[in-house]
C-alpha cells in the first residue's frame, strides 16, 4: 500500500499518515513520562537514594504527574481528532 510512486493522492497521504502514527508510537513523549512517572514513585515510595535527591526526585514526581496528566488529554484529543479524520475522509470518498 505504501508506495512512493503510486499517483493516488489518497494512497500516499495514508502512507505520510501511518509512518507519522508509527513515528509517533515509537517515540511518544507520553510513554517517557509515563516511564519516568513510574521510576520516580518507585524511588520515592522505596527510599533508595539520599536524602537529598530523594526530595529533588519526588518534587520532579509531582510535576510528572501534572505533565502526565496532561499528555493524557492531549492523546484524548489526538485520538479524537484522528477519527474524525478518517470520518471526514470516508465522508469525502
Amino acid at each position: 500500500l505504501c508506495d512512493d510512486s503510486a499517483s493516488l493522492t489518497n494512497i500516499n497521504l495514508n502512507c505520510q499518515r501511518f509512518a507519522f502514527s508509527r513515528l509517533l508510537v515509537r517515540y511518544h513523549p507520553y510513554f517517557i513520562l509515563q516511564g519516568l512517572y513510574a521510576l520516580s514513585e518507585y524511588i520515592c515510595r522505596f527510599q533508595l537514594l539520599t536524602v537529598r535527591l530523594e526530595f529533588t526526585i519526588c518534587s520532579c514526581h509531582i510535576l510528572l504527574y501534572f505533565l502526565h496528566s496532561s499528555f493524557q488529554a492531549a492523546d484524548i484529543f489526538f485520538n479524537v481528532g484522528h477519527n474524525l479524520f478518517d470520518l471526514f475522509n470516508d465522508l469525502r470518498s
